[in-house]
């Protein structure tokens, strides 16, 4: 058998290439993000149509809310993995310092 390190996250021959422009100078995670403006555009979209029904409400809600749970925390998960395997590198570390103002996913604004 080989020897197998593609899950060796401390792997010290990995070098950060990128993608450092575009989106991915705002947001350090612009995936994510549309995937919560995704459902977040659902969720206002339909709203019109819930009305007065509780369990409408409740269940999209219920809904959105675990999306964006779910983005959260596969955003930490992401940059817990990049700062291990790319820590240290000066690319790296000023483009994490620069990229995402309101945490990883969210874009800075100010």
């Amino acid at each position: 058998m080989g020897n197998n390190n593609h899950n060796n996250h401390n792997n010290t021959t990995s070098l950060f290439l990128g993608p450092t422009g575009g989106v991915y100078r705002i947001s350090r995670h612009p995936n994510y993000l549309g995937e919560v403006v995704f459902w977040t555009g659902l969720f206002v979209g339909g709203a019109p149509r819930f009305g007065k029904s509780a369990i409408a409400w409740i269940c999209a809600s219920l809904g959105l809310y675990g999306i964006y749970g779910i983005m959260v925390s596969a955003t930490r998960r992401l940059d817990q993995t990049q700062q291990e395997t790319y820590g240290g590198q000066p690319r790296y570390d000023e483009w994490r310092k620069k990229g995402g103002g309101g945490g990883a996913m969210f874009p800075r604004v100010w």
